[in-house]
C-alpha cells in the first residue's frame, strides 16, 4: 500500500490517501489509525483527517483518538473540525473536545468545533460560558458557540 509506505514521497502518499475513501470505512479504519500516529509527517496526518471526514461514517474512532492524543496544532484542530463536520455520528468526541477547551491549550479550535456540533454539544455549555467570561482571546468565539448550541 502506498499510503503506509514511508519510503514513498509525502505527496504521493497524500494522493493515495484521498483514494482510500472509496473503500468501505470498516476496511480502512486501521489504516487511518496508523496514518494519524504522531510519527507520521504532518501532511500525511492532515490528509488522513480530511479523508476520514469525507467518509462520514460512524466509525470515527481514529479521529477521536487524534483529538485526544495530539499535542495542540494543526492536525488536532483539523481532527476536531472533521468530527464536528461529521456531526451526530461523531458526538462521542464532544467530551474530548471539552477536555481540550478546559485545558486552556487549543481553545479556539475546540470552541469552533463545539460550535459546529451545535445542539449536540449542550454538555459543553458550562465550559464555554467559563471561556466566554475568563478567556479574553476567545470570548467572542465562545459566545458564538453558546448561541449556536442553544439554537439562537
Amino acid at each position: 500500500e502506498i499510503v503506509n509506505d514511508t519510503r514513498r514521497a509525502v505527496p504521493e502518499r497524500t494522493s493515495a490517501i484521498r483514494l482510500v475513501v472509496n473503500s468501505p470505512f470498516a476496511e480502512t479504519s486501521e489504516t487511518f489509525s496508523k496514518l494519524l500516529e504522531i510519527t507520521q509527517p504532518q501532511e500525511v496526518q492532515l490528509a488522513a483527517v480530511h479523508a476520514a471526514a469525507a467518509v462520514n461514517d460512524p466509525g470515527v474512532g481514529p479521529l477521536i483518538q487524534a483529538v485526544k492524543d495530539f499535542k495542540p496544532g494543526l492536525t488536532r484542530d483539523n481532527a476536531m473540525g472533521a468530527l464536528a463536520y461529521i456531526g451526530k455520528d461523531a458526538v462521542e468526541a464532544v467530551p474530548a473536545i471539552i477536555g481540550i477547551l478546559e485545558s486552556g491549550v487549543g481553545v479556539s479550535g475546540a470552541v469552533k468545533a463545539l460550535a459546529q456540533f451545535g445542539p449536540l454539544a449542550k454538555e459543553a455549555l458550562p465550559a464555554l460560558r467559563k471561556a466566554a467570561e475568563e478567556d479574553f482571546m476567545n470570548a467572542d468565539l465562545a459566545r458564538d458557540a453558546i448561541s449556536k448550541i442553544e439554537g439562537k
